[in-house]
C-alpha cells in the first residue's frame, strides 16, 4: 500500500493566530490602497529565481506578476511570517540580523518589501523589522501581552492581546 504524500500540519495556534491576523490586517486595508494576500500566493525572489510562500503579505495598489504567472507577485510591502519554534531557516537567538532567517535575507532584496514581521506561535513575541534605507532596517520587539504592533505602512494597529486572542486555548 503506498503512502500518501506528506501534509505540512499546522497547529491550532497555527491556525488561530492566521485568523486573528487576517482579520486585523484586513479590516485595516479593506477600504485603502493596500491588499491583504494570504497564503498561497508566491512572492517572486528576483535575486534567487524561486519563490516562497509567506503566511501574509500585502501590496500597495494593483498586483505586480513575474512573467506574467498571476500566481506570483514581486511587489510585496509587508510579508508576515508565522513561526512555531526554532526552525532550520529562522533563528530567533541569532546574533546578527543577517543569521536571523534566511527567508528574510532573501526577502530583503525585493525592492517593493518595507516590513517584514514574524510572529511567534510558542510564545507572545513579534518582531517587526522596517526599512529604514536600502540596505538599513530596524527592529522592533514586542513581548507583553497589552502592546500594540503599529505597522510602519499603512494606519494598521496589532494588539497583541488580539493577535494571540484564544492561542493559549486548547
Amino acid at each position: 500500500m503506498a503512502r500518501p504524500p506528506s501534509v505540512h500540519r499546522q497547529s491550532i495556534a497555527y491556525g488561530r493566530l492566521f485568523k486573528n491576523l487576517i482579520r486585523l490586517l484586513d479590516a485595516s486595508c479593506s477600504q485603502s490602497f493596500y491588499e491583504v494576500i494570504p497564503k498561497g500566493v508566491q512572492v517572486w525572489l528576483p535575486s534567487e529565481q524561486r519563490g516562497l510562500y509567506p503566511d501574509l503579505c500585502i501590496i500597495a495598489g494593483e498586483p505586480l506578476f513575474h512573467d506574467g504567472h498571476a500566481h506570483k507577485i514581486t511587489n510585496p510591502c509587508l510579508v508576515v511570517e508565522i513561526l512555531p519554534e526554532r526552525t532550520a531557516i529562522y533563528d530567533p537567538t541569532a546574533r546578527t540580523l543577517n543569521d536571523r532567517s534566511q527567508l528574510f535575507r532573501h526577502c530583503r532584496k525585493i525592492p517593493y518589501l518595507q516590513e517584514y514581521i514574524f510572529v511567534h506561535q510558542q510564545e507572545v513575541r513579534i518582531e517587526q523589522f522596517h526599512r529604514q534605507e536600502e540596505n538599513l532596517w530596524t527592529l522592533a520587539v514586542y513581548e507583553e501581552i497589552n502592546t500594540v504592533v503599529e505597522l510602519n505602512l499603512t494606519d494598521t494597529r496589532l494588539p497583541l492581546m488580539e493577535v494571540y486572542n484564544k492561542v493559549g486555548a486548547g
